[in-house]
Formats: C-alpha cells, structure tokens, sequence
C-alpha cells in the first residue's frame, strides 16, 4: 500500500475515500498490526494521522507517521494513566487544528491462566480497554460537537466471545 512521493501512502481510489480526505484522525494503538493497517487505510483515503502509541513504541510510532506522510503525527500517552489519556486529544488538535475521526484501538491481554492471573494485569486490561475508551471518547466526542461533527470507532475482539481450558480471563477486548 505504501507508494508515492517519499514513501507516502498513496491516496485511495475506493468509492467513499473523497469523504475522508482533509480530515484528522486519532488512531489509538497505532503501531500495532491493526493500528497500521488502519492508519495506511485512513491516509490512502486523504486522512491525516494521529498515530497514538505508548511511550515504549516512540520509534515504530514516528516511523509509521512519517510513512504516512503529509502533517500526520505519532503522539505518545500511557493509557493506563488517566492523566495521559485526558491530554491525548487536546494535544492532538493543538497540533493538528481539530480532531474528525478517533480510532480507539488500543488494548492488552495477557496470556496466563484464571488462577494465576494478577490484579494489577486485570487493573492494565480494564484501564487500556474500557477506561481509555470511555475517556478519550469523551474528549474526541466534545471535539467533534463543538466542531459540528465526527465520527468514534471502538474496535474490540471477538476473543472475548470464546474460552479456551487454561486460558486468561484478559481476552475479552
């Protein structure tokens, strides 16, 4: 997918990808597989990126932004930190000048049994997966009304929906 001048995503030419373009999207999880794959198919589509990452994944996260191209940017926050969280979308328009598309993608699971699981993974989990989306939602959603529109896309795992024997409870988004 990735072409162009500079190794830019070249644009799109889906039906529906003129809708997109000019417009700035945060992507949490970014850097990720399905954060990537996301990110290259917003900015095919003329999309500006936001590519959120957690601050251990500052290089892949910069990287991925300038593969991207055009104003697209990486951003860290710690999800799992309130603090964090609430800051993402203000400094996401303070450099980009609005917010039209939030991506919440972000997550964590881990892989040990029921009976040997932690609280504090549990604590991970809850805050990445429901805290994160609940908060950055809120903040994207006050954007976007104050501009006069934009969309919020949650995106879970149907993992949750099975169970394995011996395996975590931490599968569920």
């Amino acid at each position: 997918m990735a072409g162009g001048q500079g190794g830019a995503v070249a644009p799109s030419q889906e039906p529906g990808a003129g809708e997109l373009a000019e417009r700035v999207a945060l992507v949490t999880g970014g850097p990720g597989g399905i954060g990537q794959a996301i990110c290259r198919r917003l900015a095919g589509a003329g999309t500006t990126i936001v590519v959120n990452h957690a601050p251990w994944e500052a290089a892949a996260a910069q990287a991925l932004a300038r593969e991207l191209g055009g104003a697209s940017v990486a951003l860290p926050a710690d999800l799992t930190q309130s603090d964090d969280t609430r800051l993402l979308v203000p400094q996401a328009v303070e450099r980009l000048g609005r917010l039209d598309v939030l991506v919440h993608n972000a997550a964590v699971w881990f892989r040990e049994p029921f009976l040997e699981a932690s609280e504090a993974h549990w604590d991970q989990v809850l805050a990445v997966c429901l805290k994160a989306a609940f908060l950055v939602g809120q903040a994207a959603a006050r954007q976007m009304v104050a501009q006069g529109g934009g969309a919020i896309v949650n995106i879970g795992s149907g993992a949750g929906a099975s169970y394995a024997r011996g395996q975590s409870v931490f599968r569920y988004c």
